[in-house]
Protein backbone atom coordinates (compact mmCIF):
# COMPACT_ATOMS: atom_id res chain seq x y z
CA UNK A 1 0.00 0.00 0.00
CA UNK A 2 1.12 3.54 -0.79
CA UNK A 3 0.84 4.65 2.83
CA UNK A 4 3.68 2.29 3.78
CA UNK A 5 6.15 4.24 1.65
CA UNK A 6 7.60 7.73 1.59
CA UNK A 7 7.08 7.88 -2.16
CA UNK A 8 3.35 7.35 -2.75
CA UNK A 9 3.59 7.77 -6.52
CA UNK A 10 6.16 5.00 -6.99
CA UNK A 11 4.75 2.63 -4.32
CA UNK A 12 8.36 1.97 -3.46
CA UNK A 13 11.52 3.74 -2.32
CA UNK A 14 15.10 4.00 -3.63
CA UNK A 15 16.37 1.02 -1.62
CA UNK A 16 13.44 -1.12 -2.75
CA UNK A 17 13.96 -0.20 -6.37
CA UNK A 18 17.68 -0.91 -6.16
CA UNK A 19 16.98 -4.27 -4.47
CA UNK A 20 14.62 -5.15 -7.34
CA UNK A 21 17.33 -4.26 -9.85
CA UNK A 22 19.88 -6.51 -8.15
CA UNK A 23 17.48 -9.41 -7.58
CA UNK A 24 16.16 -9.25 -11.15
CA UNK A 25 19.63 -10.08 -12.46
CA UNK A 26 20.38 -12.77 -9.85
CA UNK A 27 18.62 -15.99 -10.84
CA UNK A 28 20.64 -18.39 -8.71
CA UNK A 29 22.09 -16.58 -5.74
CA UNK A 30 25.48 -17.58 -4.41
CA UNK A 31 26.92 -16.52 -1.08
CA UNK A 32 29.05 -13.96 -2.92
CA UNK A 33 25.92 -12.56 -4.60
CA UNK A 34 24.15 -12.21 -1.24
CA UNK A 35 27.14 -10.47 0.34
CA UNK A 36 27.39 -8.12 -2.63
CA UNK A 37 23.71 -7.17 -2.40
CA UNK A 38 23.91 -6.62 1.36
CA UNK A 39 26.87 -4.29 0.81
CA UNK A 40 25.62 -2.58 -2.36
CA UNK A 41 26.65 1.09 -2.44
CA UNK A 42 24.98 2.29 -5.65
CA UNK A 43 23.01 5.51 -5.09
CA UNK A 44 19.74 4.77 -6.87
CA UNK A 45 18.14 7.76 -8.60
CA UNK A 46 21.22 9.95 -9.01
CA UNK A 47 21.91 9.15 -12.70
CA UNK A 48 19.08 11.29 -14.18
CA UNK A 49 20.25 14.28 -12.12
CA UNK A 50 23.76 13.96 -13.46
CA UNK A 51 22.41 13.66 -17.01
CA UNK A 52 20.29 16.78 -16.47
CA UNK A 53 23.34 18.62 -15.16
CA UNK A 54 25.39 17.69 -18.23
CA UNK A 55 22.56 18.83 -20.51
CA UNK A 56 22.31 22.12 -18.64
CA UNK A 57 26.06 22.64 -18.84
CA UNK A 58 25.93 22.12 -22.60
CA UNK A 59 23.51 25.03 -22.94
CA UNK A 60 25.69 27.43 -20.96
CA UNK A 61 28.57 27.99 -23.35
CA UNK A 62 29.27 31.32 -21.66
CA UNK A 63 30.22 29.50 -18.44
CA UNK A 64 31.99 26.51 -19.95
CA UNK A 65 35.33 28.24 -19.45
CA UNK A 66 34.86 28.54 -15.68
CA UNK A 67 37.59 26.10 -14.50
CA UNK A 68 36.02 25.13 -11.19
CA UNK A 69 32.60 24.48 -12.70
CA UNK A 70 34.02 22.48 -15.60
CA UNK A 71 36.12 20.38 -13.22
CA UNK A 72 33.05 19.70 -11.08
CA UNK A 73 31.00 18.62 -14.11
CA UNK A 74 33.83 16.37 -15.31
CA UNK A 75 34.11 14.67 -11.91
CA UNK A 76 30.38 14.00 -11.68
CA UNK A 77 30.25 12.71 -15.24
CA UNK A 78 33.09 10.26 -14.54
CA UNK A 79 31.61 9.10 -11.21
CA UNK A 80 30.24 5.53 -11.24
CA UNK A 81 27.34 6.37 -8.91
CA UNK A 82 28.63 4.38 -5.94
CA UNK A 83 29.22 5.73 -2.44
CA UNK A 84 32.55 3.93 -2.05
CA UNK A 85 35.03 5.18 0.49
CA UNK A 86 37.89 5.43 -2.02
CA UNK A 87 35.86 6.81 -4.89
CA UNK A 88 35.72 10.45 -5.96
CA UNK A 89 32.42 11.96 -7.01
CA UNK A 90 30.09 11.03 -4.15
CA UNK A 91 31.41 13.79 -1.89
CA UNK A 92 30.89 16.40 -4.59
CA UNK A 93 27.47 15.01 -5.52
CA UNK A 94 26.30 15.14 -1.90
CA UNK A 95 27.58 18.70 -1.50
CA UNK A 96 25.61 19.63 -4.62
CA UNK A 97 22.55 17.72 -3.39
CA UNK A 98 22.65 19.59 -0.07
CA UNK A 99 22.98 22.92 -1.89
CA UNK A 100 19.89 22.04 -3.95
CA UNK A 101 17.76 21.32 -0.88
CA UNK A 102 16.46 24.87 -0.23
CA UNK A 103 15.74 25.31 -3.95
CA UNK A 104 14.03 21.96 -4.48
CA UNK A 105 10.53 23.46 -4.73
CA UNK A 106 11.63 25.34 -7.87
CA UNK A 107 12.65 22.09 -9.57
CA UNK A 108 10.48 19.25 -10.96
CA UNK A 109 9.44 16.67 -8.37
CA UNK A 110 11.09 14.02 -10.51
CA UNK A 111 13.83 14.28 -13.08
CA UNK A 112 14.14 11.47 -15.61
CA UNK A 113 15.43 10.99 -19.12
CA UNK A 114 12.28 12.53 -20.59
CA UNK A 115 12.44 15.66 -18.46
CA UNK A 116 12.86 18.98 -20.24
CA UNK A 117 14.16 21.50 -17.77
CA UNK A 118 13.34 25.18 -17.96
CA UNK A 119 16.17 27.72 -18.24
CA UNK A 120 15.51 28.62 -14.59
CA UNK A 121 15.89 24.99 -13.50
CA UNK A 122 19.09 24.64 -15.52
CA UNK A 123 20.46 27.77 -13.88
CA UNK A 124 19.67 26.34 -10.45
CA UNK A 125 21.50 23.08 -11.19
CA UNK A 126 24.64 24.85 -12.39
CA UNK A 127 24.66 27.68 -9.87
CA UNK A 128 24.30 25.30 -6.93
CA UNK A 129 27.01 23.02 -8.31
CA UNK A 130 29.38 25.99 -8.52
CA UNK A 131 28.43 26.94 -4.96
CA UNK A 132 29.01 23.36 -3.74
CA UNK A 133 32.33 23.14 -5.59
CA UNK A 134 33.57 26.35 -3.98
CA UNK A 135 32.59 25.11 -0.53
CA UNK A 136 34.19 21.69 -0.99
CA UNK A 137 37.32 23.27 -2.41
CA UNK A 138 37.59 25.57 0.60
CA UNK A 139 37.09 22.72 3.08
CA UNK A 140 39.24 20.03 1.44
CA UNK A 141 41.49 21.88 -0.99
CA UNK A 142 40.22 19.91 -4.00
CA UNK A 143 37.06 18.57 -5.63
CA UNK A 144 37.99 14.91 -6.19
CA UNK A 145 37.58 14.13 -2.50
CA UNK A 146 37.31 10.41 -1.59
CA UNK A 147 33.95 9.70 0.06
CA UNK A 148 35.62 8.13 3.10
CA UNK A 149 37.40 11.39 3.83
CA UNK A 150 34.11 13.15 4.61
CA UNK A 151 31.88 10.20 5.63
CA UNK A 152 33.27 8.30 8.56
CA UNK A 153 32.65 6.16 11.62
CA UNK A 154 33.93 7.32 14.99
CA UNK A 155 34.22 5.67 18.38
CA UNK A 156 36.27 7.09 21.18
CA UNK A 157 39.38 8.69 19.70
CA UNK A 158 39.37 6.44 16.63
CA UNK A 159 37.87 7.23 13.24
CA UNK A 160 37.76 5.36 9.93
CA UNK A 161 36.11 5.73 6.50
CA UNK A 162 32.92 3.92 5.51
CA UNK A 163 31.08 3.18 2.27
CA UNK A 164 27.36 3.67 1.76
CA UNK A 165 24.98 6.50 2.62
CA UNK A 166 21.55 7.30 3.99
CA UNK A 167 20.54 10.84 4.91
CA UNK A 168 17.54 13.11 5.29
CA UNK A 169 17.84 14.48 1.74
CA UNK A 170 16.93 11.14 0.16
CA UNK A 171 20.39 9.90 -0.80
CA UNK A 172 20.43 6.24 0.12
CA UNK A 173 22.09 2.95 -0.79
CA UNK A 174 21.13 -0.63 0.03
CA UNK A 175 23.97 -0.44 2.51
CA UNK A 176 22.11 2.24 4.42
CA UNK A 177 24.61 4.04 6.64
CA UNK A 178 23.20 7.26 8.07
CA UNK A 179 25.53 10.15 8.76
CA UNK A 180 24.93 13.35 10.63
CA UNK A 181 24.90 16.59 8.69
CA UNK A 182 28.43 17.72 7.78
CA UNK A 183 30.16 19.63 10.56
CA UNK A 184 32.26 22.73 10.13
CA UNK A 185 35.10 20.52 8.91
CA UNK A 186 32.80 19.02 6.26
CA UNK A 187 32.83 15.55 7.85
CA UNK A 188 29.71 13.49 8.57
CA UNK A 189 30.01 10.83 11.27
CA UNK A 190 27.64 7.88 11.07
CA UNK A 191 25.13 7.49 13.90
CA UNK A 192 22.59 4.93 12.66
CA UNK A 193 21.67 2.60 9.83
CA UNK A 194 22.73 -1.02 9.36
CA UNK A 195 23.53 -1.97 12.94
CA UNK A 196 24.30 -5.61 12.24
CA UNK A 197 24.51 -6.49 8.56
CA UNK A 198 23.64 -10.19 8.35
CA UNK A 199 23.44 -12.84 5.63
CA UNK A 200 21.94 -16.23 6.53
CA UNK A 201 22.11 -19.39 4.43
CA UNK A 202 19.27 -21.73 5.37
CA UNK A 203 20.40 -25.23 4.54
CA UNK A 204 19.02 -28.26 6.33
CA UNK A 205 21.51 -29.46 8.88
CA UNK A 206 24.01 -26.76 8.00
CA UNK A 207 22.74 -23.24 8.73
CA UNK A 208 25.45 -20.70 8.03
CA UNK A 209 25.35 -17.05 9.00
CA UNK A 210 27.66 -14.08 8.45
CA UNK A 211 27.49 -10.73 10.19
CA UNK A 212 29.30 -7.54 11.10
CA UNK A 213 28.65 -4.57 13.37
CA UNK A 214 29.85 -1.01 12.61
CA UNK A 215 32.06 -0.72 15.71
CA UNK A 216 32.88 -3.66 17.96
CA UNK A 217 31.42 -6.10 20.44
CA UNK A 218 32.90 -4.57 23.58
CA UNK A 219 31.95 -1.36 25.39
CA UNK A 220 35.41 -1.21 26.99
CA UNK A 221 37.64 1.33 25.18
CA UNK A 222 40.69 -0.70 26.24
CA UNK A 223 39.38 -3.90 24.68
CA UNK A 224 40.72 -5.02 21.29
CA UNK A 225 37.08 -5.64 20.37
CA UNK A 226 36.02 -2.01 20.90
CA UNK A 227 36.46 -1.07 17.22
CA UNK A 228 37.92 -4.18 15.59
CA UNK A 229 34.88 -5.12 13.47
CA UNK A 230 34.43 -1.53 12.34
CA UNK A 231 38.02 -0.98 11.29
CA UNK A 232 38.85 -4.43 9.93
CA UNK A 233 35.53 -5.63 8.51
CA UNK A 234 32.79 -3.00 8.26
CA UNK A 235 35.13 -0.49 6.66
CA UNK A 236 36.07 -3.06 4.01
CA UNK A 237 32.47 -4.27 3.46
CA UNK A 238 33.32 -7.71 4.82
CA UNK A 239 31.22 -10.03 6.98
CA UNK A 240 32.57 -12.62 9.38
CA UNK A 241 31.37 -16.18 9.94
CA UNK A 242 29.07 -16.19 12.98
CA UNK A 243 30.25 -19.69 13.97
CA UNK A 244 26.66 -20.78 14.33
CA UNK A 245 27.50 -24.39 15.20
CA UNK A 246 29.47 -25.37 18.28
CA UNK A 247 32.11 -27.18 16.23
CA UNK A 248 32.75 -24.06 14.18
CA UNK A 249 33.12 -22.00 17.34
CA UNK A 250 35.81 -24.28 18.73
CA UNK A 251 39.25 -22.80 18.30
CA UNK A 252 37.97 -19.23 18.38
CA UNK A 253 37.15 -18.93 22.09
CA UNK A 254 39.23 -16.29 23.90
CA UNK A 255 37.69 -16.73 27.34
CA UNK A 256 34.90 -18.65 29.01
CA UNK A 257 32.88 -18.62 32.21
CA UNK A 258 31.10 -21.61 33.72
CA UNK A 259 27.78 -21.12 35.44
CA UNK A 260 26.48 -23.72 37.86
CA UNK A 261 22.74 -23.92 38.29
CA UNK A 262 21.53 -25.34 41.61
CA UNK A 263 18.00 -26.68 41.63
CA UNK A 264 16.12 -26.60 44.92
CA UNK A 265 13.16 -28.79 45.64
CA UNK A 266 10.06 -26.74 46.30
CA UNK A 267 7.89 -27.68 49.27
Amino acid sequence: PAYLYLDETERSNPRGRRANERLATTEQMTLEDALSIANDTYVHGQAPWRAALLAAFGTRADESDEPLLREAVDILCAWDGHADQDGAGMALFRAWWLALEPKRERLPLKIDQESTLSPEAQDILLDTLFQAAQQLNEQCGRLDVPWGEVYRARRGDQSWPVSGVADWTGLVTLRAIHGEGPGEDGISYIDSGQSCTTVVMLKEGNVRSYSVVPYGQSEDPDSPHYTDQGRLLFQERKLKDSWFQRERLEGHIESSQTLTVIWEEQA
